[in-house]
């Protein structure tokens, strides 16, 4: 499938929707996209994703946000986005790029893990402690954050 990704600074609204699938906080969504690295994904004039980067230091930059449109999900589109931002990372010179996700986002972290990630890190209950409303994923409440990395 042939992408075409459109950087951007301000969402439109339906990037914004979006954008909220795989980030349910508007605030911090918004505050990640003011320094953060964004990009529309689009095929035959259609949104069809959105990713995110954002840098954290010289060497690190971070996957905040990847999301599909729901009914394009767990097909080629998230691992062509994951794929253009490991790209993207590696022409800027960045050396490590981090992703922190849900323990119940099983989609996600075996895509993340096809394409070389390694799970470094477990921060409990951060889901329970950062976010105001409990998240139901996979029939799971999500508590959890897995911290995975890719050395570039």
């Amino acid at each position: 499938m042939n992408l075409i990704l459109k950087r951007y600074s301000q969402p439109d609204q339906q990037i914004q929707k979006l954008l909220l699938t795989a980030d349910p906080d508007e605030q911090k969504i918004n505050e990640y996209l003011t320094t953060g690295i964004a990009y529309a994904a689009y095929y035959q004039s259609s949104l069809v994703g959105t990713v995110v980067l954002l840098p954290q230091t010289a060497n690190q930059i971070e996957l905040v946000n990847l999301a599909v449109i729901e009914n394009l999900q767990q097909q080629v589109i998230g691992h062509q986005l994951l794929k253009f931002a490991i790209e993207k990372s590696r022409l800027a010179n960045y050396s490590k790029l981090t992703v922190g996700t849900g323990s119940t986002s099983f989609n996600a972290l075996a895509l993340y893990q096809k394409l070389g990630f390694r799970i470094v890190r477990i921060d409990q209950d951060y889901f329970s402690e950062n976010y105001s409303q409990k998240i139901i994923e996979n029939g799971i409440h999500l508590r959890d954050r897995l911290w995975l990395e890719l050395l570039l």
